[in-house]
């Protein structure tokens, strides 16, 4: 079973124009709303692809979309606690131009410490079912920034594997517990060491000494250039299929599920790559948050090539 968390759940709205111009008038082309939250993301591409999974999440008591709703339309099974406050709002503009998305992003509603506290207790009760955790995305305020690091320690504790996508304080954090494989993008590795990586050299340097601290596996996502993944065994690179790229939301996120899976089944680095940037190329070929669906994947797994770079 993968278990996923998500803290933060949001409404993404996705709106199109043909070209972006900042400080001008912009004629909207459409407009997409859909449930999301990057641990509800994975969940989404997982049940798409046809593996079990449970999303557990803070359902709010204001929503103008149910996200229990929405989460069981999409056959995923969910638990909950439920906080007060409104479901925050994620505007995403898409330049169909530039294929490029501008995010705008609520914190969200306050989260009291109580309400997290319970959410840890629900979490604990996963564990001895859980192949997989995957602690992912933005916290409410009052959430702190350790939570991460304070439920990988539990998960490693029930020798349950984990996953890490997150941002800030939360990654430096979560870092400290040495989950099994973190999946910075290349800018937000750059940030958490404060430092620029411009080239590939620069980039498995990098990761492969967090390798050493005791990360298992570093997938380092690197847009267009594909992705990277370190580990003590080497270092592995994949620029993908070619595509055609309709949106660009939920390709990270299809990602994670994607090593989710390789994690579950035991399969190699290698694999566990190809699969996973199968998944994020499945999703890009959707508008919206579009998740990777399985005809996506037998579609483009075969066209995916690993180079070993380490």
């Amino acid at each position: 079973m993968i278990i996923t968390l998500t803290l933060n759940p949001c409404i993404d709205q996705t709106t199109w124009v043909d070209s972006l111009e900042i400080g001008g008038t912009n004629r909207v082309k459409k407009v997409k709303k859909e449930i999301g939250g990057k641990g509800i993301n994975v969940s989404t591409a997982l049940i798409q692809l046809g593996y079990e999974t449970q999303a557990l999440v803070f359902i709010h008591e204001q929503e103008t979309l149910s996200v229990e709703k929405e989460l069981h339309r999409r056959g995923i099974t969910c638990e909950s606690i439920t906080v007060p406050g409104e479901l925050r709002t994620n505007l995403k503009v898409f330049d169909r131009e530039k294929k490029e998305m501008t995010e705008f992003n609520e914190s969200g509603s306050v989260v009291s410490e109580a309400a997290a506290e319970q959410m840890t207790a629900l979490i604990k009760t996963k564990l001895s079912v859980a192949d997989v955790l995957v602690v992912c995305g933005s916290v409410p305020p009052g959430v702190s920034s350790d939570y991460y690091r304070r439920i990988i320690e539990m998960a490693n504790k029930a020798g349950v594997l984990t996953i890490l996508d997150a941002d800030n304080a939360l990654f430096a954090e979560g870092m400290k517990a040495n989950p099994t494989l973190i999946k910075p993008n290349r800018g937000e590795l750059e940030r958490f060491l404060g430092q620029k990586l411009n080239s590939e050299k620069e980039i498995i340097a990098a990761a492969t000494e967090l390798v050493k601290s005791g990360i298992t596996y570093v997938c380092v996502s690197v847009g267009a250039d594909g992705a990277y993944l370190i580990c003590k065994d080497g270092a592995y690179h994949t620029k993908g299929a070619e595509i055609e790229v309709r949106g660009v939301q939920g390709a990270g996120d299809s990602l994670v599920a994607g090593f989710a899976i390789g994690l579950s089944e035991g399969r190699t680095p290698e694999e566990s790559l190809k699969l996973a940037v199968a998944c994020a190329n499945g999703s890009l070929t959707h508008e919206g948050t579009g998740m990777c669906r399985k005809e996506d994947l037998e579609r483009l797994i075969g066209e995916i090539r690993i180079r070993r770079v380490r």
